[in-house]
């Protein structure tokens, strides 16, 4: 789009657009989400192409895959839309209340996401938060690309990741109360494809020479939890994340795993001093309280 003085500029709804593509999976759900037909979602990515001098979506191998000029067209696409969707919430007549994005490993979905929502809102009133749950490492691509704000994020411990606050999380085998393996039989793993958890398993599992056969694979995690609820498998968690439907799996052929490292991620350019009460009320919620022991030790210290 032309505009004054010979300047060029990006339609707000291209940008809405490449971005539903991203968030749906598809150009074939975003336009249903979009209400487009698909020769307007197709004309819309060509006239993206024309504006940013290259194709945003890799033309080879299918899907929603970013060429490199796509992922620097996401980072600022999604730093624009915030700004203009807090823009159009003026014609509310009130004071704009400031979004807030945190992300939270699927594997803490439970009471500790409850204390994280009710912390951040408490800290700074009349903020709008905005809770994304998914795995560690599409928590931090969203950190990347300026979509999430702060995010606590688990990850293998050789994983070279700047946290502002950082820990340890235990992360142990789960199963139902009721499954018991017979001698001989294989271990029946919970995958879930594609995953550092699914290699942190393997690897495990081979190192000790542990036979094993994947009894369920799934993406989404409550199916994955659900298939160890009902005795299909084991699963690796985070011990945190074990619910009263399932026990820590102490079986003694069972490998051991080493505790990952977590912790507190910001995105490039947080002011970390404005948000420094929201920051501190957001690890409150989500780091795992000291052991007791460690608490009287460092009274006796």
């Amino acid at each position: 789009m032309q505009g004054g003085q010979g300047r060029t500029y990006v339609p707000v709804e291209l940008l809405r657009t490449v971005i539903t593509i991203l968030d749906e999976g598809s150009f074939t759900k975003a336009g249903q989400t979009l209400g487009l037909t698909q020769s307007a979602i197709s004309a819309q990515i060509k006239r993206m192409r024309q504006l940013v001098g290259d194709d945003v979506f890799a033309r080879s191998g299918g899907g929603t895959k970013l060429t490199e000029r796509g992922k620097i067209v996401e980072r600022y696409a999604r730093r624009i839309l915030d700004m203009n969707d807090q823009l159009l919430s003026l014609s509310g007549g009130g004071p704009v209340a400031p979004l807030v994005r945190v992300g939270l490993p699927v594997s803490f979905a439970g009471d500790i996401l409850v204390n994280a929502f009710r912390s951040c809102t408490g800290a700074v009133k009349g903020a709008q938060i905005h809770l994304q749950c998914a795995r560690s490492e599409e928590l931090l691509k969203q950190l990347d690309t300026g979509f999430l704000d702060m995010a606590m994020v688990v990850v293998a411990p050789d994983k070279p990741v700047d946290f502002v606050s950082e820990w340890t999380e235990n992360v142990v085998w789960a199963r139902s109360a009721d499954l018991h393996l017979g001698p001989g039989m294989a271990l029946p793993y919970i995958s879930w494809p594609d995953s550092e958890t699914d290699r942190v398993a393997f690897e495990a599992m081979d190192r000790a020479g542990l036979r094993y056969v994947v009894s369920f694979a799934g993406k989404d995690f409550n199916a994955r939890r659900a298939a160890v609820e009902a005795g299909l498998g084991f699963m690796l968690l985070p011990e945190r994340g074990i619910t009263d439907k399932l026990v820590v799996a102490r079986e003694g052929f069972l490998p051991e795993v080493p505790p990952q490292r977590a912790g507190i991620c910001v995105r490039d350019g947080l002011d970390r001093e404005a948000f420094a009460p929201l920051l501190a009320a957001f690890e409150a919620a989500v780091r795992p309280a000291e052991p007791e022991i460690a608490k009287i030790c460092g009274a006796n210290s």
